[in-house]
């Protein structure tokens, strides 16, 4: 998935054709990150953070990705790490 959103020539229609998937992919990913500590995971966590933010690259006002609820649920899950200074 990760991978995939850097192809803006196929992302936006992959991603809206597969969106059931991708919204179960994305809950999971911040159910993974929620369960580990950075010190432990670290690689595990950016990497999921960078997975997320390039596909939330897609997800726009007028061709919306992401669910209000999973939009909350993304920042509530990365939001400690994308604040951290």
């Amino acid at each position: 998935m990760a991978n995939l959103s850097t192809e803006e020539n196929v992302a936006l229609d992959a991603f809206k054709g597969m969106k059931e998937m991708l919204d179960d992919f994305i809950g999971k990913l911040c159910e993974a990150v929620n369960r580990r500590s950075i010190e432990q995971n670290e690689e595990f966590i950016l990497n999921a953070i960078s997975c997320v933010t390039n596909i939330l690259y897609y997800d726009t006002s007028q061709e919306p990705l992401f669910t209000d609820a999973l939009r909350s649920k993304v920042f509530s899950s990365f939001k400690d790490f994308l604040l951290a200074t």
